[in-house]
């Protein structure tokens, strides 16, 4: 399994690297895809899992059939949203 993760920051005051785009990202998440994707307060992987931390950018463009935004979960926690999806094949 795979798991494909990225972050978004909320807010970014206290980040050191947050990428340059992460504002409009935040827009772009909060108003086109979260009320579609699934709010889950913790996840907990297999061993055989293999976890991929990607840009937003390279997330919204494997959300390609089969997968839909319905496969998307996210953590919203104080600061970001950790917002993953789980495939059987490395997108």
């Amino acid at each position: 399994m795979y798991l494909h993760r990225t972050t978004i920051y909320k807010d970014t005051a206290n980040v050191i690297g947050a990428p340059a785009d992460n504002a409009s990202n935040k827009t772009d998440f909060e108003n086109n895809f979260k009320a579609s994707a699934i709010a889950v307060t913790e996840v907990t992987l297999q061993e055989t899992t293999y976890e991929q931390d990607i840009s937003w950018a390279q997330f919204k463009t494997a959300i390609t059939s089969p997968y839909t935004w319905a496969d998307v979960k996210y953590i919203d926690k104080d600061n970001y949203y950790s917002i993953f999806m789980l495939t059987e094949i490395d997108l």
